[in-house]
C-alpha cells in the first residue's frame, strides 16, 4: 500500500467517524427539534398558508422562528420588506453564530461556507461549539465533518416534520389553536 493511497483511507476514516460523532451527539435534541417542527407546520397551514404555499416555504426558509414571524404578517397582507426585515430580526442570532464559526471555515470558499450556515440551526451552534470552541486549532477536516454530521440530521428532521405537520393540518382541530404558535 503506498502512502497516498493509505492517507487517503486515514482522511475517509477521520470524516467518517466525524461525521457520525456529530449526528450521535445532536441525536437527542433531534426529538425537541421534531416537536417543533409538526407544530410549526401545522400552524402554518392552520393561519391561512395553503399546503402548498407552507411546504415551500418550510424548504426555503429553513427557520422556524422565521416562519411563524412571517405567517401572521402574510395572512393580513403587510408589505414584502415588513415580512422580510421582521424575519431577519427574528434570526439576527445567527449574525453571531456565523461570526463564531467563522475561524473554523474561513479557508473554505464563499458558496460551501454560505451552505453550512444555512445549514446551522441553533442545537448545531451549540453543540459544535460545546465540542470545539476552545479548540486551538481551528479549520480542521474533523471539525467541518462533525458540523456536517450534526447538520444534516437537523435539516432532514426539520424537513420531515414540517412537511408531516402540513400534511396533518387538515385532520388537527381548530380547537387546539396551534396556530397561536406563530404568535408565540
Amino acid at each position: 500500500m503506498t502512502a497516498a493511497l493509505s492517507d487517503r483511507i486515514a482522511l475517509r476514516e477521520l470524516r467518517r467517524r466525524a461525521f457520525f460523532d456529530g449526528a450521535r451527539t445532536i441525536a437527542p435534541g433531534l426529538v425537541a427539534l421534531a416537536i417543533w417542527g409538526v407544530v410549526t407546520g401545522v400552524a402554518m397551514v392552520k393561519s391561512g398558508l395553503s399546503v402548498p404555499a407552507a411546504a415551500v416555504m418550510s424548504l426555503l426558509v429553513y427557520a422556524g422562528s422565521a416562519q411563524l414571524t412571517a405567517i401572521p404578517l402574510l395572512v393580513v397582507g403587510a408589505p414584502l420588506w415588513l415580512i422580510f426585515g421582521a424575519g431577519i430580526i427574528v434570526n439576527l442570532r445567527f449574525l453571531i453564530f456565523g461570526a463564531a464559526m467563522h475561524p473554523y471555515f474561513q479557508h473554505m470558499p464563499w458558496p460551501k461556507r454560505l451552505l453550512l450556515g444555512f445549514m446551522n440551526v441553533d442545537i448545531a451552534f451549540v453543540t459544535f461549539m460545546g465540542r470545539f470552541g476552545s479548540a486551538p486549532q481551528k479549520g480542521n477536516t474533523e471539525q467541518l465533518w462533525f458540523f456536517i454530521g450534526a447538520t444534516i440530521p437537523c435539516w432532514v428532521a426539520w424537513q420531515s416534520t414540517s412537511l408531516l405537520g402540513i400534511t396533518l393540518s387538515a385532520s388537527v382541530p381548530s380547537s387546539w389553536s396551534l396556530e397561536f404558535a406563530a404568535v408565540l
